[in-house]
């Protein structure tokens, strides 16, 4: 990997530095980040009433990215605690 390649996600939860996940996916942070702007819109008075239907799909959208995320953060988080502790940690 060249010196200035962003380093892969070492936690495999889609928040590598460009702040996308696996096969260009939005990771978390970033699909965070995008639903608080689209929050701050829609909090507005000057909200165009013919973009809400599209911001608010949008938001649908990245909520499901956010969950699929936990979930995935999740899972791996109870794979690891199941797996038990390693050869080293064992006494």
């Amino acid at each position: 990997m060249p010196a200035d390649a962003p380093s892969p996600d070492p936690t495999g939860t889609g928040d590598g530095p460009d702040g996308d996940g696996p096969g260009g996916e939005l990771g978390y942070g970033a699909a965070r980040a995008e639903l608080d702007l689209i929050l701050a819109e829609l909090s507005g008075d000057d909200l165009d009433v013919d973009m809400l239907a599209d911001r608010v799909e949008r938001a649908s959208t990245l909520i499901e990215i956010c969950r699929g995320r936990i979930t995935n953060a999740r899972i791996q988080v109870e794979l690891v605690m199941a797996a038990g502790p390693g050869p080293a940690d064992q006494t």
